[in-house]
């Protein structure tokens, strides 16, 4: 089900597949979030700048 604070910007199928994922792993939400932001950024910076992505600072530990 999605948040009060997520205002119908993500599709209610990605939020209760999340909401699964997390409650199987003991993780929140946002840890997924953001390990699929660094994931997906590189390739979508590639399609939108057509080169190398820019160095990015070191990962978080999630």
């Amino acid at each position: 089900m999605a948040t009060k604070n997520q205002k119908g910007w993500v599709e209610p199928e990605l939020v209760e597949r999340l909401d699964a994922l997390a409650a199987r792993t003991n993780r929140s939400r946002g840890a997924y979030l953001r390990m699929a932001l660094w994931a997906a950024l590189p390739s979508l910076e590639r399609m939108h700048w057509g080169g190398s992505p820019p160095t990015p600072p070191a990962s978080p530990s999630l």
